[in-house]
């Protein structure tokens, strides 16, 4: 869906371009029929052939066509295409009640745990109590640590909990982000019990 997408907005992208380029001279088109080439893409296709044939602007004298062009078009689309999906992957979105109409607020737990890189360890302990196998975690190095983000919404009776392990480079200012679990229900009690004890930060929604 996303790459999509990005196709889609490439598509566009060179249609703007386009239709700014032929804009120039009013004599040949008007702006009504510019805008339906966004519907034309046999018409957009041969135009860009044309540009591919003949080039359209020069760099220190030289003017780019062929497969010199061609490159620099799919540097272009690999920047448009790749961005938002880069973007999404990154971001971790949190989770949506379908029934409230609502996000969940995260917050984040006052402790670096230590680290933890088994998923079934942690599902077990969670299983059994997940407040108890909590308080059980020590503490982890400040560059290397497991992070662990509560997922609230009062209205909703299942809350989730979310694992990461956290690598810092030396100095401290780049991380690596490695998810381990992802949302585990919990209860609500148990949800603000670990809220309370751990002096967990709420979350901005745009730096989940």
């Amino acid at each position: 869906m996303v790459f999509r997408r990005g196709i889609l907005a490439v598509y566009f992208s060179w249609v703007s371009y386009v239709i700014f380029v032929l804009s120039k001279d009013s004599e040949m088109v008007t702006y009504t029929s510019l805008l339906n080439l966004y519907f034309l893409p046999i018409e957009v296709a041969q135009i860009i052939s044309q540009i591919y044939k003949f080039g359209l602007w020069e760099f220190f004298g030289i003017t780019f066509t062929g497969f010199p062009l061609l490159i620099i078009w799919l540097i272009e689309a690999f920047i448009i295409v790749y961005g938002p999906i880069k973007i999404i992957k990154d971001y971790a979105i949190p989770p949506f009640s379908i029934l409230h109409k609502k996000w969940y607020s995260k917050y984040i737990l006052s402790k670096d745990f230590e680290s933890i890189f088994s998923e079934n360890k942690i599902i077990e302990g969670l299983n059994n109590n997940p407040v108890a196998y909590v308080n059980t975690l020590e503490h982890g190095r400040a560059n290397n640590h497991t992070r662990i983000s509560v997922f609230l919404l009062k209205e909703e009776t299942v809350q989730y909990l979310r694992f990461e392990n956290v690598k810092k480079d030396r100095d401290g200012k780049n991380a690596t982000i490695t998810e381990i679990v992802s949302l585990f229900p919990i209860k609500s009690n148990e949800a603000k019990e670990l809220i309370k004890k751990f002096y967990a930060k709420k979350i901005f929604i745009l730096d989940y």
